[in-house]
């Protein structure tokens, strides 16, 4: 462009909508200015589930005081929905950390935790149910300190799958280990998973503060933007919930294209600093993109090791990713590794209604991740790290030491926290009994934080449990162990 000159420009939008445009030029940008397009984008038949309104973000208040759990996965619903509808289900719909999330968990805490996180620890002596061995164990109790727990603000970023396999029942059919495509055999539910998943973006936005920015794209052959990222006191949600529903559901799954343009929306609003604040946008909001898919990728990039490169790149850059799984062929085998990643986590869906309430309690932690990089290293000469349950990095474990990604904020009752424990089996090597544990990790700020701690374990040389949380945890311990003699 050149001074003195008029320009005309026009635009095609992707979408119904409210769109922002701005010109830089020279290193300066330009006033925003923001237009509606009106036109409809494809609708199907209105859905059997009812009619949809879009109510004001609603109010919720989680308990301020909390504990931890783990990132990954935060449920074991495919597994069950499987095995319910008759499927072979797979080896990663269910995992440790998933069914350990379904209990709540004394953690032995010693003492008032003033820091972010106080990890405790119990041992135990279990006799394994098959041999008939006597195995040592020692629970990591996930305290922490935090008695005002409350959420940053958010810049969210919806991602919609829209491709064809969504336009089927919930249980209509399934991919097997093999990729190969069952039919199901049993009664099918009247409702499909493009309906669930719609009407869950509807609930989930509700939980949205004015002060929240949110986007929404839908992707198959290629991703189109539905709606920008902008406050949530500038739209219009119940319009918008309605046009959600509306969305149909064709095509490939081009799962690469989501992940591209809703890492893409972020660009507008990162670095920025508000008008009246020291701190830059960065700094004041969180940032997520939540996946709503059934994560059949078959289009455009498909290979696992380049799509979680960019859910690594992402996670660099603070912008964390939440997976809900929809359908009982919603592949936990892809998304199991994806959510290996710092920040990373993910639900399963049995219906609509069913999510919305348990968001109703936990939306604020889903998007909250607070610990990072956290290690357990162990000194000691009579014990070694034999296997770690309860931690999607699990088999990243050496004899010394144990990795966390991430841990999430957790729901804690009557002094127990769900989820709140990570399982160490260990290895005997000689009769010395003292173990010393040191724990690193970095807060969302970035800042390191240490904790060392002195063990002392029993002589006794028949089942002994130290505390009712060590001894709580092998009851899903044997439900994992049996989940997997029977998924292979």
């Amino acid at each position: 462009m050149e001074k003195g000159y008029i320009y005309r420009t026009w635009y095609q939008s992707e979408a119904e909508g409210s769109y922002e445009i701005w010109y830089i030029l020279d290193g300066y940008e330009s006033n925003t200015v923001t237009f509606h397009v009106i036109q409809g984008i494809e609708k199907t038949p209105s859905s059997p589930i009812g009619s949809i309104s879009m109510p004001a973000a609603r109010s919720f208040a989680p308990s301020r005081s909390i504990g931890f759990s783990v990132g990954g996965a935060k449920d074991i619903g495919n597994f069950r929905e499987n095995i319910e509808a008759g499927y072979l289900p797979l080896p990663t719909d269910v995992t440790f950390e998933g069914i350990a999330y379904g209990y709540y968990f004394q953690t032995a805490q010693a003492g008032e935790c003033k820091k972010i996180f106080c990890p405790s620890y119990s041992y135990a002596i279990s006799k394994d149910p098959l041999s008939g061995e006597l195995q040592h164990y020692l629970s990591v109790g996930l305290n922490s300190g935090i008695t005002d727990f409350h959420r940053s603000k958010l810049n969210l970023v919806l991602v919609l799958d829209r491709s064809g396999s969504m336009r089927t029942n919930f249980d209509q059919y399934y991919y097997d280990r093999f990729g190969n495509k069952r039919e199901a055999m049993g009664k099918v539910v009247d409702v499909t998973k493009m309906e669930i998943a719609s009407q869950t973006i509807v609930n989930l936005i509700e939980h949205l503060k004015d002060d929240d920015r949110f986007g929404l794209l839908v992707f198959s052959d290629n991703a189109l933007l539905v709606e920008p990222m902008i406050p949530v006191k500038d739209k219009n949600t119940e319009k918008l919930g309605k046009r959600i529903m509306e969305i149909g559901a064709y095509g490939g799954t081009n799962m690469e294209a989501g992940i591209r343009k809703g890492t893409e929306l972020f660009s507008r609003v990162r670095g920025k600093v508000p008008a009246g604040n020291k701190k830059s946008d960065q700094e004041q909001y969180a940032d997520r993109i939540i996946f709503l898919t059934d994560a059949m990728p078959n289009t455009g990039e498909t290979k696992e090791e380049e799509m979680l490169k960019s859910f690594r790149e992402n996670a660099a850059n603070s912008i964390y990713t939440t997976f809900i799984g929809v359908g009982v062929d919603f592949n936990t085998e892809l998304v199991e590794k994806m959510t290996r990643i710092q920040g990373a986590n993910y639900y399963s869906i049995h219906s609509a209604e069913e999510f919305r309430k348990r968001m109703d309690e936990e939306f604020d932690y889903m998007v909250t991740p607070l610990v990072f990089d956290l290690q357990l290293y162990l000194h000691a000469s009579g014990y070694k790290i034999e296997k770690v349950y309860g931690s999607p990095e699990a088999d990243e474990a050496t004899g010394e030491i144990m990795k966390i990604s991430t841990l999430f904020p957790s729901k804690v009752e009557e002094k127990e926290i769900k989820g709140g424990v990570v399982l160490i089996k260990l290895k005997k090597i000689s009769s010395e009994r003292s173990m010393r544990l040191k724990v690193t990790y970095r807060d969302k700020e970035n800042a390191q934080h240490v904790d060392e701690t002195e063990v002392e374990t029993t002589e006794e040389e028949s089942e002994f449990y130290q505390g009712p949380g060590v001894r709580k945890g092998h009851p899903p311990l044997k439900v994992w162990r049996s989940s997997q003699e029977l998924a292979h």
